[in-house]
C-alpha cells in the first residue's frame, strides 16, 4: 500500500489541520522567552543570528513575517506552529506505512501532537519544530527508498539533509543512525563510489544555504550577532566554537543525572504504562524488521544520550530544562514504537479472540482517549495566547527612561538574560519602539547606536570585569543619562559608581553622594509585571524575581522600608542569585 494512496494523505491532512487549529488557539501572541524575541528579529530584519546561524529558518521566518494576520512576533510564532503540525501529519504516514492501520496511525500521531514537550515547543518563534519536521522527512524518504531502492530518494534524501542542518547543526548527530540504516537497507552502496560522491554533492548543494550569513553581514543587517567577513569567523560561526559545545570526559555525574533526567521526562511526557508499551513495540519491531529496529533505536539513541554525552553542561541551573528540547525527535521515535505496539496488540487480538472486532474497538477507543486526555491536561499548562509578560516588561524597562537615554545592559550569559535583551532587540528593531534610545552592551547587537571593538582579551574577562571595563567606556559619554540593568553599588563595582532605581532600570551616579542628591527625580514605576503567568517555570520566576528586586531597591530609595523588605521577600521567594547579595551590600551603604 503507498504512503501516497488518497486516503492516507487526506487524513494526514486532516492531522494536520486538527493540530495546527489547536496550536493557534495557543500560539504566543508576541516574544517569549529565551531566544524568541531574537528569532523574530533576525527573521524580520534577514539578520544573523547567535551561533550557527540558523539561515534556513530565518529566511522561512522572514516568508512567514510577509503574511498579512497580527503582529509579526505572531507571524513567525505561527511557524512554529505550522512545522509542528506538520511533523505531526508525517508521523502518522510513518506509523502507517509500519502498521498499515489508519486509526493506530492517527491516534499515536495525535498522541505526540499533544504531548506537552511537543506542543509547548509549537507555540512560539524557536527551530525546533523545523528540526523534527526534518528528522520525520528524512526517516519518511529512507522508508520509501528502502521499499522500491529508487536512487533519486537518496539524492533527495541527500539534499534534505544538508539543508536540515542549515537549520540546526544537531541534526549532524542523526548521521550515523541514517548512514547504519542504508548500510544495513543495501550494503552495496559502500562499493558503489559514484554514487556515494553524488549523494555528497547533494548534501552540499543543501549546505549552501549557509552562504547566506557572510552575504547578510557584508550587507550590515540591522541584527548581526556577530560580523562573518573571513573563512574563521565563518567557520567559528557555524561550529558554535565560542560555545565550546563538545565536551565527552566532562562532569560524567551531572551527566549522568541529566541521562536520569532525561528517562523521567518521557514518563512525565506519556505516563509510565505507555512507556512500557513503547519499548515492547520496539521488541515486536526488532522481530518484524531488525534494520527498522536498530535504525529507530539509534535515532533515539543519537537524540537523546548522544547529545548528553557529548555536549558540555553549561552554566544554567535548570539544565534539563535547557537540554529537553534537543529530545523531540527521540519522542517521536518513542511514539512510532507506541504505535507498533497497539498494532501488534489488535493483531494479536483477531488470533485470540473470537469476538475480535468488539476488543478492536475498544482497543482502538482507548488509544484515541490517551491522545484526548494529554490534549486537556496540556491545554492549560502549555496556553500562551495571553502571556504578554515578557513584552510588556520589555517595553517598560524602555519606558522607564527618559528620552535620549543610554541603556548600558548587563549580559551574564543566562536563559533569563537573553530574554530582556533579545525582547529589547525586538522593540527597537521591529517594533521602532523608543528609537530614541541608545543601548551599549557586550554583544554589540546595537553596533548603530555605539559601534564597540573590543579586543580579544575582552572576551577573557569573567562577567564582571567585562561590565567595569564597559563601564568605563559609558562614563565617557558626555549630556546623556545613563542607566544599567542590575545593582550598582560601590562595593560591586572598581570604579565606584552608584545607582537609584529607577522603575525596571537603575540610574547610574558617579558616587553615592550624587544618587542621593538626586533622589527627587526618580521616575517611580512599578506597574510592569502584572499579571505573573501561573506556571512553574525557571526562567520566569528569574526575570519577575528580578522585577521584585528592582522594587525592593526602588521603595528602599523612598525610604519605605517596610515596602521594600515585601519585595525582597516576594523576590526570594521565586530566586536567590547574587542580587540579593548586592541587595544587601546597597541596603547597608545606602543606610549609612
Amino acid at each position: 500500500m503507498s504512503v501516497l494512496k488518497t486516503k492516507n494523505i487526506l487524513i494526514s491532512v486532516l492531522i494536520f489541520i486538527i493540530v495546527l487549529t489547536v496550536y493557534i488557539m495557543t500560539l504566543a501572541p508576541t516574544v517569549y522567552i529565551g531566544d524568541s524575541a531574537e528569532f523574530i528579529t533576525a527573521s524580520y530584519t534577514l539578520g544573523v543570528a547567535h551561533p550557527p546561524g540558523f539561515p534556513l529558518y530565518t529566511i522561512l521566518g522572514k516568508v512567514f513575517s510577509l503574511i498579512p494576520l497580527n503582529s509579526i512576533a505572531w507571524r513567525i510564532n505561527l511557524m512554529s506552529a505550522f512545522f509542528g503540525a506538520l511533523t505531526v501529519s508525517l508521523v502518522y504516514l510513518i506509523i502507517h506505512k509500519l502498521t498499515k492501520k489508519y486509526l493506530v496511525a492517527a491516534a499515536a500521531s495525535l498522541t505526540l501532537g499533544f504531548s506537552q514537550l511537543f506542543w509547548s515547543q509549537s507555540l512560539f518563534a524557536e527551530v525546533y519544530t523545523l528540526n523534527s519536521f526534518f528528522a520525520v522527512l528524512l526517516f519518511l524518504i529512507l522508508l520509501i527508498w528502502s521499499e522500491n531502492k529508487k536512487i533519486k530518494n537518496l539524492y533527495w534524501f541527500s539534499f534534505l539533509f544538508g539543508l536540515s542542518i542549515t537549520n540546526h547543526t544537531i541534526m549532524i548527530l542523526l548521521a550515523p543512525a541514517f548512514a547504519l540504516y542504508i548500510i544495513l537497507v543495501d550494503s552495496q552502496i559502500l562499493k558503489n563510489i559514484k554514487l556515494i560522491i553524488k549523494m555528497f554533492l547533494f548534501f552540499l548543494l543543501g549546505l549552501l544555504v549557509y552562504l547566506y550569513l557572510p552575504m547578510r553581514s557584508a550587507q550590515k543587517a540591522e541584527f548581526l550577532w556577530s560580523e562573518i567577513n573571513s573563512l574563521t569567523s565563518f567557520w567559528s560561526h557555524v561550529t558554535r566554537s565560542q560555545y565550546g559545545d563538545v565536551e565527552i570526559f566532562g562532569d560524567i555525574l551531572a551527566k549522568l543525572n541529566l541521562g536520569k533526567e532525561f528517562l523521567v521526562e518521557l514518563v512525565r511526557q506519556f505516563l509510565w504504562p505507555a512507556i512500557v508499551a513503547a519499548l515492547t513495540g520496539l521488541i515486536v519491531l526488532f522481530k518484524k524488521s531488525y534494520k527498522l529496529a536498530v535504525f529507530t533505536f539509534a535515532v533515539f539513541i543519537f537524540n537523546s544520550l548522544a547529545i548528553i554525552f557529548l555536549r558540555s553542561i553549561g552554566m544554567e541551573t535548570n539544565i534539563h530544562e535547557v537540554y529537553k528540547v534537543y529530545y523531540l525527535p527521540a519522542l517521536m521515535v518513542v511514539v512510532i514504537w507506541l504505535g507498533i505496539f497497539i498494532s501488534w496488540i489488535i493483531d494479536l487480538v483477531k488470533v485470540k479472540i473470537k469476538f475480535h472486532k468488539v476488543f478492536e474497538v475498544i482497543i482502538i477507543i482507548l488509544f484515541f482517549s490517551s491522545a484526548v486526555y494529554l490534549l486537556t491536561v496540556n491545554f492549560e499548562r502549555n496556553d500562551l495566547s495571553n502571556f504578554w509578560l515578557t513584552y510588556n516588561y520589555a517595553k517598560d524597562t524602555l519606558d522607564s527612561m527618559e528620552e535620549n537615554a543610554v541603556l548600558f545592559y548587563i549580559y551574564d550569559g543566562t536563559t533569563t538574560s537573553d530574554t530582556e535583551i533579545f525582547n529589547l532587540v525586538y522593540l527597537k528593531m521591529v517594533e521602532n519602539y523608543r528609537s530614541d534610545i541608545a543601548i551599549i552592551s557586550e554583544h554589540n547587537f546595537f553596533y548603530k547606536d555605539f559601534n564597540l571593538e573590543f579586543p580579544l582579551s575582552f572576551f577573557q574577562l569573567d562577567n564582571i570585569s567585562k561590565r567595569d571595563e564597559l563601564l568605563k567606556l559609558t562614563s565617557q559619554i558626555n549630556n546623556q543619562d545613563i542607566y544599567i540593568n542590575n545593582i550598582l553599588n560601590q562595593r560591586n563595582n572598581s570604579l565606584g559608581f552608584f545607582s537609584l532605581a529607577n522603575g525596571l532600570v537603575y540610574k547610574i551616579y558617579p558616587n553615592l553622594e550624587k544618587a542621593k542628591q538626586d533622589i527627587t527625580n526618580i521616575n517611580f514605576r512599578v506597574d510592569s509585571i502584572g499579571q505573573e503567568r501561573a506556571k512553574e517555570d525557571e526562567v520566569i520566576k528569574k526575570l519577575v524575581a528580578h522585577h521584585y528586586y528592582n522594587l525592593a531597591v526602588l521603595y528602599l530609595n523612598q525610604n519605605n522600608q517596610r515596602q521594600s523588605d515585601y519585595y525582597l521577600q516576594e523576590a526570594l521567594r521565586r530566586f536567590s542569585s547574587q542580587e540579593y547579595i548586592d541587595y544587601l551590600q546597597y541596603q547597608e551603604l545606602w543606610q549609612k
